[in-house]
């Protein structure tokens, strides 16, 4: 059983490893290349969207609670923080508050913040 999370270009098994796709829509399943979520970094989970981190929880959880996927600490934990760390990325994003232009300023009170004498 495996799900698809096209938004970081990989298939994620039942047991929690991280396959990619190739280029030619091929799955690599070679057990090499295979991450386990807990070591994805956040570049990872910067660029999933916040449907595939859904579908992501939805697929895992019953997994977990029928007792077939095994983890290393605290599930439902690291699963809330994963998707609220999503749900704020995607909000930065979408807010343009990531971007190298953002300034907090003018975001926070509507006036822009001059240095001049």
């Amino acid at each position: 059983m495996n799900i698809v999370l096209e938004s970081v270009g990989c298939v994620v098994d039942d047991e929690g490893m991280t396959h990619p796709i190739e280029f030619d829509n091929n799955v690599n399943m070679t057990p090499d290349v295979a991450v386990h979520l807990l070591d994805t970094d956040d570049t990872w989970w910067n660029h999933l969207s916040v449907q595939n981190s859904n579908d992501l929880m939805g697929f895992l959880t019953p997994l977990f609670l029928n007792g077939d996927l095994e983890w290393e600490g605290n599930f439902v934990d690291w699963g809330m923080d994963k998707l609220q760390y999503v749900f704020n990325h995607q909000y930065m994003v979408e807010n343009k508050m990531l971007n190298d232009e953002f300034n907090a300023t003018l975001f926070l009170t509507g006036k822009e913040l001059s240095f001049d004498g």
